[in-house]
């Protein structure tokens, strides 16, 4: 396994960035293309999974909904109604 100098790791990020190719990037530099290939189908990989939301973004979330819920509880429409308790059966004294 060769060495492969930090900067030639940068270039390639820098190179996915901008929006080449693992293909093109591999092309650019065959010296070193062994090396590189996993690291680049790693990074394009990475670049493929959702982010998750800020934290900012979840807390602004959960006010929204805490909100429409306090809404949703006042207002009437949405109220459950009361449940009644079973009465006892009555005794019949004949």
């Amino acid at each position: 396994m060769k060495l492969i100098p930090e900067e030639l790791y940068v270039a390639c990020l820098d190179a996915l960035e901008n929006g080449d190719s693992a293909v093109t990037i591999l092309a650019r530099y065959p010296h070193a293309a062994d090396e590189l290939r996993p690291f680049l189908a790693t990074a394009v990989h990475l670049t493929q999974l959702p982010m998750p939301p800020t934290l900012a973004a979840q807390q602004a979330s959960r006010q929204q909904f805490l909100c429409q819920a306090a809404e949703m509880r006042a207002d009437a429409r949405w109220r459950q109604p009361q449940r009644r308790r079973p009465r006892k059966p009555r005794a019949h004294n004949s």
